[in-house]
């Protein structure tokens, strides 16, 4: 091969190649305590490429199969404890865990998971009625739930 069959050749394969993006950043607009067992669900959304987070529900449904990355940043309210659990479908992940003693104190967690098409990844509160910090001031944001597809898997 020479050089102007082989620049071609790279070439047809750059421009075949097929670009999936989705990813998603929303935020918590709330002002109460959030019940044990209660899904968290962030309903100010910032960007939904690809339509996979749902504001209604805190549901975020892998539109591909892929390696994901998820991120959740919480703030309690002064003098709390919140523990905000990361779920895929019905499985347990992680948890976020921040403690507020009197200090704005805040809490964030990633996390990199393998999802197949139509998995949920969803915010859970299980321990207690913990209150997160948040405004319907949209000029101070502390609470975002992110997330975006790091590489689709064939």
């Amino acid at each position: 091969m020479n050089f102007i069959t082989t620049v071609l050749v790279l070439s047809l394969r750059v421009t075949n190649t097929k670009s999936v993006a989705v990813g998603f950043s929303s935020l918590l607009n709330l002002e109460r305590p959030i019940a044990t067992g209660e899904r968290i669900i962030f309903d100010k959304v910032l960007t939904n490429v690809g339509n996979g987070y749902d504001p209604k529900s805190g549901n975020f449904t892998c539109p591909i199969r892929g390696l994901y990355s998820f991120s959740v940043g919480v703030l309690p309210m002064p003098n709390n404890l919140v523990i905000v659990d990361i779920y895929q479908n019905k499985n347990y992940l992680i948890s976020v865990h921040g403690n507020d003693n009197a200090v704005f104190t805040s809490a964030s967690r990633t996390v990199v998971i393998k999802c197949n098409k139509g998995d949920k990844i969803y915010l859970v509160n299980n321990r207690a009625p913990y209150q997160i910090y948040a405004t319907l001031d949209l000029t101070y944001q502390h609470n975002i739930f992110s997330g975006f597809l790091i590489s689709p898997m064939l």
